[in-house]
């Protein structure tokens, strides 16, 4: 037992298991997560320390453990004024460019998105609790239609090249854009079907899908 309290008294103070707190060291903890949601939140968390460098001269990391070492309600109250700050900061940016370069739906996806750094910084801080304390911009619903064969038409006759060749294939599969663009060679079957097959993996489309893109002739 002696030799065992000699190796706990001769432990650091601070472990040399645990990871910095920054940015890079959360997008690393992060990235069994699609590329696509680790590339959208390292853009989110890049323009919210660029923010906090303007505002207070200071990077994230030292804003955020100067208000981790107030007490927890003014902890509380200081972290939500800032997130609260910074979407009306991208909210008045919109306006003052009088066009909808920052949409509400990047505004609330970003405050989500930095949420996930907060906790893994220290904060106890849930998406309930950001929702009820951070007031975001309304989200306006478009009513969507799907498009006529006639203009599918005119839009595919009116592009050249790999783009053509990608509004085919998005038509034909009901593919999203971002997943026609993750694409490989190795995910389309020609020879096994009667129909040319796209394999579409977890990766790219959350669920492993199979999906016919035209008949073969």
């Amino acid at each position: 037992m002696g030799d065992l309290d000699k190796m706990l008294s001769d432990l650091p103070l601070k472990s040399e298991y645990e990871r910095p707190r920054n940015i890079p060291s959360y997008l690393d903890r992060i990235k069994q997560k699609s590329k696509g949601t680790v590339r959208n939140i390292n853009g989110f968390l890049s323009r919210f320390d660029t923010y906090l460098v303007l505002t207070y001269k200071k990077p994230n990391e030292i804003v955020l453990k100067e208000i981790l070492a107030l007490d927890e309600e003014s902890q509380r109250r200081a972290i939500f004024d800032v997130l609260q700050d910074y979407v009306n900061y991208l909210s008045e940016k919109m306006n003052h460019l009088s066009a909808q370069t920052i949409s509400a739906g990047y505004i609330r996806a970003s405050i989500y998105g930095i949420t996930g750094y907060l906790r893994f910084f220290g904060f106890r801080i849930s998406r309930d609790d950001v929702k009820d304390g951070v007031i975001c911009p309304k989200i306006i619903e478009e009513e969507r239609v799907p498009l006529l064969r006639e203009q599918l038409q005119s839009i595919v006759n009116n592009t050249i090249g790999l783009r053509r060749i990608m509004y085919f294939v998005m038509s034909s599969s009901a593919l999203r854009i971002s997943e026609v663009l993750q694409l490989r060679k190795r995910d389309f079957v020609l020879d096994e079907y009667d129909r040319i097959v796209i394999k579409v993996s977890a990766k790219i489309a959350k669920v492993c899908v199979k999906i016919v893109i035209k008949t073969r002739h």
